[in-house]
């Protein structure tokens, strides 16, 4: 019984260490892949270096909201603004990077929602806030109120046309759009908010079916 017990537990830590060492293989190759692609592009001619704030100003204020989008467009430094953006049930972009969101402790996928256009600003539960009043100039401090002191509060979901149309487009506006799937009404939809202001819109995805679909459609939009 102790020889097939020792025997399983050879087996299990072999397997583990196999998965790890693998794992850590395929992070260590594709760093190395990622700095050589950056340094050769870094290098050429058309090398372009712009500052983006991810998710609007969100070391700062509430990450994607319209306050952080806003304080964002202040900052000097800052070449363009990154918001993630996704597609409700009734066809409604609003702009959250996370599929699921928690409305009176229940936990539901963005694309399951139905909002109403005419409807107030959909408030969410346990959105985190930062207390931007506390917190220090010190790095370090910053950064742990930033990551482990956030506080538990409400906060608002909003549209992307909403934001479109209190936004002066001084600073280009990334839309990072959020999905694992896609269809032409989702790609329609899009166009139709953001036509208006695509000279001074990029679009990316990490769901690639859904930018070949785009590009096919609209190829005269500027994508990432």
């Amino acid at each position: 019984m102790n020889k097939v017990k020792k025997v399983k537990n050879i087996f299990i830590t072999s397997f583990a260490l196999f998965f790890i060492t693998n794992f850590s293989y395929k992070i260590i190759k594709g760093n190395q892949k990622a700095t050589e692609l950056i340094s050769s592009h870094k290098y050429s001619n058309n090398h372009i270096e712009h500052i983006v704030a991810h998710r609007g100003f969100s070391g700062m204020y509430p990450e994607n909201s319209l306050e952080s989008i806003k304080e964002a467009e202040k900052l000097k430094c800052v070449d363009m603004i990154e918001i993630d953006i996704r597609f409700t049930k009734n066809n409604i972009f609003v702009i959250h990077h996370d599929s699921l969101i928690t409305l009176e402790n229940l936990t539901i996928k963005i694309e399951d929602l139905e909002l109403d256009e005419l409807d107030e600003e959909l408030v969410i539960k346990n959105y985190s806030l930062y207390n931007v009043n506390n917190i220090l100039y010190d790095d370090t401090l910053f950064l742990f109120k930033r990551f482990l002191k956030s506080v538990s509060e409400e906060g608002k979901i909003i549209r992307l046309k909403k934001v479109l149309d209190n936004y002066s487009f001084k600073k280009p506006l990334i839309l990072d759009v959020k999905t694992d799937y896609v269809n032409n009404n989702m790609i329609e939809t899009l166009n139709s908010i953001i036509k208006d202001y695509k000279d001074n819109i990029f679009i990316q995805s990490d769901y690639f079916p859904f930018l070949d679909n785009m590009i096919k459609l609209y190829s005269n939009y500027k994508y990432l």
